[in-house]
């Protein structure tokens, strides 16, 4: 494979990183995937992520992204290898033992998989803004990787810190699955970041960071925005927070009734309706944040306690919307 052709290239209301490595990967070998359908399998366009390993939630959702990653890339023709489990990457958040792992164990695991034509897919590790994204290493610079990732405008990048997981591309013959199967697997994925909590402590152990997926999510958003004694919005950044939040929660939703839409053609009459239903709850959940997602509204609303009040009270009424969408997803997953 060539690898400095691999570049991470985002579209308009693109921000599912991981998503976006597996495409950049698969267009080297002439394969342009579907950024909606590679979301929808990964299960990730359906769910919210909250973890209190960030105080504020501008960035949960670049935390467990990768639970089905590896059925979801097989689905497309790729065959990948993690260097350890989706659970022990987010364990390592906590272990302070991990650097010098990373520089013992996984740098010449990385630099063999270079040396065979291989991209190594890895989460953060990034500089500066693009820290917690999905990128691809590509190469070595000395004693260092680099690599793209998303909102590096192509550029290539030098991952300065330890990647917290990564994944070897082992094979790449990437291709379209049949529109069944890929509905099937997508529904399966969503099901389970919904409805079934991929992601629970118990799998990790007590002293692992939470990560917690599907509705119940946007309730440590809640609590976040009643529970923070947020300063002048000129000088807090905390609106941001908010805004940027919601902005990756709409557009997720978006890319889920797109993929979903494009599907009704193939369903029975009673699964058509039970999608029309998903549709419309992804809509309306989308329509809520209209105004947590625009810069000078949320702005202005962050300034005053009865602007955050209105803003908890669309994200609550949003929950309620993600309550829907995920019962419908569980019949659809049946």
């Amino acid at each position: 494979m060539k690898l400095d052709a691999i570049t991470i290239r985002e579209g308009q209301d693109e921000y599912e990183s991981l998503a976006l490595a597996i495409r950049a990967v698969a267009a080297v070998a002439d394969v342009e995937l579907d950024y909606d359908d590679l979301c929808a399998a990964l299960g990730a366009s359906f769910t919210t992520v909250s973890t209190p390993v960030e105080p504020s939630p501008g960035w949960w959702l670049t935390y467990g992204r990768d639970v089905f990653l590896l059925p979801a890339a097989k689905l497309f023709g790729l065959e990948l290898r993690p260097l350890h489990a989706p659970a022990v990457g987010i364990d390592m958040l906590v272990a302070d033992e991990f650097v010098q792992h990373f520089e013992q164990s996984y740098k010449p695991l990385i630099r063999a998989a270079l040396d065979n034509k291989q991209p190594v897919i890895a989460w953060q590790g990034w500089p500066d803004f693009c820290w917690p994204f999905w990128g691809v290493i590509t190469a070595v610079t000395g004693n260092e990787f680099e690599g793209t990732t998303m909102w590096a405008e192509g550029k290539r990048q030098q991952l300065g810190q330890p990647a917290l997981q990564c994944y070897v591309v082992e094979r790449c013959q990437p291709m379209e699955p049949p529109r069944d199967k890929l509905f099937a697997t997508a529904m399966k994925h969503a099901d389970a970041y919904m409805n079934h909590a991929p992601y629970a402590t118990a799998v990790l152990g007590a002293n692992s960071p939470n990560i917690v997926t599907g509705p119940a999510a946007l309730d440590a958003w809640e609590d976040w925005l009643s529970g923070e004694d947020f300063g002048d919005p000129t000088e807090d950044e905390s609106w941001n927070e908010h805004r940027q939040h919601a902005e990756f929660i709409a557009t997720g939703r978006l890319s889920a009734a797109r993929f979903l839409n494009r599907h009704r053609e193939i369903m029975s009459k009673d699964r058509l309706l039970i999608i029309n239903e998903a549709i419309a709850c992804c809509e309306s959940l989308v329509n809520r944040l209209t105004d947590s997602r625009d810069e000078k509204r949320v702005k202005s609303l962050f300034a005053t306690d009865k602007g955050r009040q209105k803003l908890l009270q669309t994200i609550h009424a949003a929950e309620a919307d993600d309550r829907r969408l995920a019962m419908q997803i569980e019949l659809l997953s049946s």
